[in-house]
C-alpha cells in the first residue's frame, strides 16, 4: 500500500494548474438546461449558438487550497497532488486527508489549509490546537531534525 495517493509528475499537471489558477469554475451547457444551473448558483456568462457558458465562483477554502497548489507548481516541485484532498496513510491508522502534497528533491510537504470565515489574528487556542504537529527542516546534508531545535 503505497502512503500517498493522487500524487503526480509535474509534467502532467500543466492543465490543471491553469484550471486552478482560476478562481471561477465555467461549464458549457445546453440551453434548455440553464434554469437548474442558475438555480444552483451559476451565472450565465456567454450564449451561444446552441449552448450557454456558465460561471461560479469558487468557495473561498477551495480557492485558498487552490493558490497554495499553484504556489507550489511554480516553485517547480517535482510531484503534486492531482486531485485535493490526497490521503496520506500511517501504518496501522486511518487515512487523513492532507489537501495539498509538493515532493521534491530535496523536500516534501504536506500542507493542511485552514480557513477563518472572519478575517482575525491567530488565536492562542489555534496556535495550541496544531502545536503538536511536527514541522521538521533538512539542513543541507545532516540529518532531519525538527524546527524547534533551529529556534
Amino acid at each position: 500500500m503505497s502512503m500517498l495517493t493522487n500524487v503526480e509528475p509535474v509534467e502532467t499537471l500543466r492543465a490543471l494548474a491553469r484550471h486552478r489558477a482560476r478562481i471561477t469554475e465555467t461549464k458549457t451547457v445546453q440551453r434548455s438546461a440553464i434554469d437548474r444551473w442558475v438555480e444552483n448558483g451559476w451565472e450565465v456568462e456567454k450564449k451561444n449558438r446552441k449552448s450557454v457558458r456558465l460561471r461560479k465562483v469558487k468557495p473561498p477554502l477551495d480557492v485558498f487550497q487552490q493558490r497554495v497548489w499553484s504556489l507550489l507548481y511554480r516553485l517547480s516541485f517535482q510531484y503534486l497532488t492531482s486531485t485535493i484532498p490526497s490521503e496520506l496513510s500511517r501504518k496501522n491508522s486511518d487515512p487523513h486527508p492532507i489537501p495539498v502534497v509538493a515532493i521534491g528533491d530535496e523536500i516534501a510537504l504536506a500542507v493542511r489549509c485552514i480557513r477563518n470565515d472572519t478575517p482575525a489574528r491567530v488565536s492562542r487556542a489555534l496556535r495550541i490546537k496544531f502545536a503538536h504537529l511536527p514541522i521538521y527542516v533538512r539542513v543541507s546534508h545532516e540529518p532531519v531534525m525538527p524546527i524547534s531545535a533551529l529556534l
